[in-house]
C-alpha cells in the first residue's frame, strides 16, 4: 500500500468523509508520493529546494507512482510545491478506487450536489495505520521513513487532533 494509501485511510471517517480541509488533502496525496519517489531515488531536491534529476529515474511499476514520477521528471527545476497540484489532480478518486478494489473501502459515487463518499468497509487497516502513528506521537516507538511522512501530512492538513484526538483510537 502506498503511503498517499495509508494518509487517505488516516484522513477518512468510517462514514467516508474527511477529517481534513478539503483542499489540502490532494496536494499531501501528491507530497506522499513524492515523498515515497524520493525514498526510493526517484526523486530528488537540489540544494536551492528544487526538483533535480533523481539518482534512478527507472519507473517503478506502479502506475500512479510513474505518473507522478513523469510529472516530477518534466518539471525539473521548478519547486516542489509549484508542482504538487499537477499531481494532485484526480489523485484521491484514483486513490480512493485502488482501495476499493481491495475492499478496504466503498465507493459510492454522489449525484448532483451530493459529494462521493468512501466509507471504510476493513477498519482493522485504518487500524494498524493509526496504531503505528499514534506509536510515535506517543513516543513509544521512534518514526521511520513511512510513520513520519504520515504524521508529517497528517500535521500539514491541520488533521493532527481530528486523527489523534483523545476520543479516537483504533
Amino acid at each position: 500500500m502506498l503511503i498517499s494509501e495509508e494518509f487517505l485511510l488516516l484522513v477518512t471517517t468510517d462514514e467516508g468523509k474527511w477529517l481534513a480541509g478539503s483542499p489540502a488533502v490532494p496536494i499531501a496525496l501528491a507530497g506522499g508520493l513524492l515523498a515515497e519517489l524520493a525514498a526510493s531515488g526517484r526523486a530528488a531536491v537540489d540544494d536551492r529546494g528544487r526538483l533535480a534529476p533523481p539518482p534512478t529515474p527507472a519507473p517503478l511499476g506502479d502506475p500512479i507512482l510513474d505518473r507522478a514520477l513523469v510529472t516530477f521528471q518534466q518539471k525539473l527545476g521548478k519547486k516542489p510545491k509549484d508542482v504538487l497540484g499537477k499531481v494532485a489532480k484526480g489523485l484521491g478518486d484514483e486513490l480512493y478506487d485502488r482501495l476499493a478494489a481491495t475492499g478496504i473501502v466503498e465507493c459510492q459515487r454522489g449525484r448532483f450536489l451530493r459529494p462521493n463518499r468512501f466509507p471504510v468497509r476493513k477498519p482493522a487497516e485504518r487500524d494498524r495505520i493509526w496504531n503505528d502513528v499514534a506509536a510515535v506521537l506517543s513516543e513509544k516507538s521512534a518514526p521511520d521513513l513511512r510513520t513520519g511522512t504520515l504524521l508529517g501530512l497528517t500535521q500539514a492538513v491541520g488533521a493532527v487532533p481530528s486523527v489523534f484526538s483523545p476520543n479516537s483510537s483504533a
